[in-house]
């Protein structure tokens, strides 16, 4: 899976084209990675609050930061930056 998403980005790459990819739980290295740059300060945020029915509120939070030298060399020219998504919610102002 892994190199297939590599060569996925070398396409898009040589294209011109963005390309995003999440990062789950079976690419250990590349999330650990991603956790130790959440660390630092991003070059951008958003936050986004939805109001939803039955009192309940949805807050996403989306922060982009400058890709990690710590990548591997593989990926350093492919990969740009990471961008976190986190999601919350409360019901009647309850966590």
């Amino acid at each position: 899976m892994l190199y297939t998403v590599i060569r996925l980005f070398a396409t898009n790459f040589a294209k011109d084209a963005g390309y995003v990819v999440q990062v789950k739980d079976n690419c250990a290295a590349l999330k650990k990675i991603v956790a130790t740059q959440e660390k630092e300060l991003p070059i951008d945020t958003y936050t986004e609050e939805e109001k939803k029915s039955h009192g309940r509120t949805e807050t996403r939070k989306i922060a982009v930061f400058k890709a990690s030298t710590e990548l591997p060399k593989k990926w350093q020219a492919l990969v740009k930056y990471f961008i976190v998504i986190t999601r919350s919610g409360t019901r009647n102002n309850k966590p």
